[in-house]
């Protein structure tokens, strides 16, 4: 099964170069403001953004490992009722689906697009698309990317990282409404009225 794991390391790598890199490569072109909004100080939401970073390391070095051998212990060892190749297809198809759908979420926030809190560039409040319905697609995405990893994975230590990776999101998407609420005012909050978090 070494070239499902080869698969998820691409699939991973895709999802990293197409969501991150190219799409903030593309909106700085387009702006001239560059997306990444992440810093060094130690207010909750550069401090969140930075272990989120740690949980993608991480997470790439899981996959590395999966390739490198073929007999993984520890922490690295698999959980028994997920080491499946069924499973392991699964998670890889939801990863593709998550990167579909991430792509789709990006390309409807148009210039709006940011990593992170951009207290600088106001941007407009996007409600069209995926949006019409969700708030956080984007985040929604790279949730069900982590579930396909995790499971794809079937290791403690793949688990754990969702766990913290979800987290992490559930409060990065918590200060992210409280910006745009003070922000755009009642329009934001009549959205939040009409739209779910997640799903």
């Amino acid at each position: 099964m070494k070239w499902i794991h080869l698969a998820l390391l691409g699939g991973f790598l895709l999802f990293v170069f197409t969501a991150g890199l190219l799409r903030s490569w593309r909106v700085w072109r387009l702006t001239g403001v560059n997306p990444l909004r992440l810093g060094s100080s130690q207010s909750p939401h550069d401090y969140i953004g930075r272990w989120f970073l740690r949980v993608i390391l991480l997470l790439f070095g899981l996959l590395v490992a999966s390739v490198a051998t073929s007999a993984p212990i520890g922490l690295l060892g698999p959980l028994p009722a997920l080491d499946r190749f069924g499973v392991k297809l699964a998670g890889l198809v939801a990863i593709g689906v998550a990167l579909v759908w991430t792509l789709v979420a990006q390309s409807q926030m148009g210039a709006s697009w940011r990593i992170g809190i951009d207290r600088d560039h106001p941007t407009p409040l996007v409600t069209h698309g995926l949006f019409r319905r969700f708030r956080n697609p984007i985040f929604l995405g790279m949730l069900v990317a982590l579930h396909g990893l995790t499971v794809a994975l079937a290791s403690v230590a793949s688990l754990a990282l969702l766990v913290f990776g979800f987290v992490l999101l559930q409060i990065q998407v918590r200060l992210e409404e409280e910006h745009l609420l003070g922000q755009h005012g009642e329009r934001y909050r009549q959205y939040l009225a009409g739209t779910r978090r997640w799903v």
